[in-house]
């Protein structure tokens, strides 16, 4: 009899056990249930906000189809909106020496032709989050060369996290409207080489006396390091232009690097190193 009332007492523990596990099981099941609802529910609206926000700054920026016209007959680019008085001397992109292109891309972007995009995403993204959370001054992702074509034509020189959207979404357009060829003519007809040379005619008059058809490579590798810091890498007129010959060695070392895509011969390269340049001092 005392065994029987032991057994039925120990039963209903275990069952009592059972049911407290069973409680606890649903407890923690529904706890975390509950959290992955909401996770997920954050990341949709995080998703919506940032297409609703990218959505409003794409429909308000400027129409591009127009925005790069090129005037061939009198060989005057004229460029949108901050550019509007800037009048430069057009060159061709078939006019330009072969090495200035591809010491240009060598210099700036090197993946320039098979980024379809026009955006280094990484860098963007690491020099925003330098701009919202680390506010360092000179800090700066680099920048592709569709990239420093929107900012010198369309936008201002202010790092807000505005600016850095409107960046990413009129170099995506960009590439979407004109060829890498068209990009690339455009970009080296604008860029600031210096010493008050605006675009590859003037800089390859002003520092070396010859049309940019005629660059040689050394010639070409020099006006493309001047590109990064024109005041300082100038060689008639920077303050520091052995920073420039260091420079011009890192473009011609990025063909090596790269010469897959650059193509030319290494031991031409190695030869422009070594080449003396002379300027027109006039």
């Amino acid at each position: 009899m005392n065994f029987s009332i032991f057994m039925g007492t120990q039963i209903e523990q275990n069952l009592e056990n059972s049911k407290n596990k069973f409680s606890l099981k649903k407890i923690i099941y529904y706890f975390f249930s509950t959290l992955i609802v909401i996770f997920i529910s954050l990341i949709i609206i995080f998703i919506l906000s940032i297409s609703i926000v990218i959505s409003a700054y794409y429909n308000s920026l400027p129409n591009i189809k127009n925005s790069i016209i090129i005037n061939n007959k009198k060989k005057i680019a004229y460029y949108y909106q901050n550019n509007l008085n800037k009048h430069l001397v057009y060159v061709s992109y078939k006019d330009i020496s072969p090495y200035m292109i591809k010491s240009m891309i060598s210099a700036e972007d090197v993946h320039f032709f098979t980024d379809d995009e026009g955006i280094n995403f990484l860098s963007t993204l690491r020099s925003l989050y330098n701009d919202i959370f680390q506010k360092q001054q000179g800090i700066q992702g680099a920048s592709t060369i569709t990239q420093q074509l929107v900012k010198n034509i369309f936008l201002s020189d202010n790092r807000s996290v505005q600016n850095k959207i409107e960046q990413i979404l009129l170099s995506i357009r960009i590439s979407q409207v004109y060829s890498k060829k068209q990009i690339l003519d455009a970009y080296l007809n604008d860029i600031y080489f210096g010493d008050g040379s605006y675009g590859i005619y003037s800089a390859s008059e002003r520092y070396f006396g010859i049309p940019p058809s005629k660059l040689n490579l050394a010639q070409s590798s020099m006006l493309a390091g001047i590109v990064q810091a024109p005041s300082v890498y100038s060689p008639i007129s920077g303050t520091n232009p052995k920073l420039g010959r260091i420079r011009q060695i890192y473009v011609l070392n990025q063909m090596i690097k790269h010469n897959d895509i650059i193509n030319i011969p290494i031991s031409e390269i190695k030869s422009a190193k070594l080449e003396k340049l002379r300027y027109n001092l006039n």
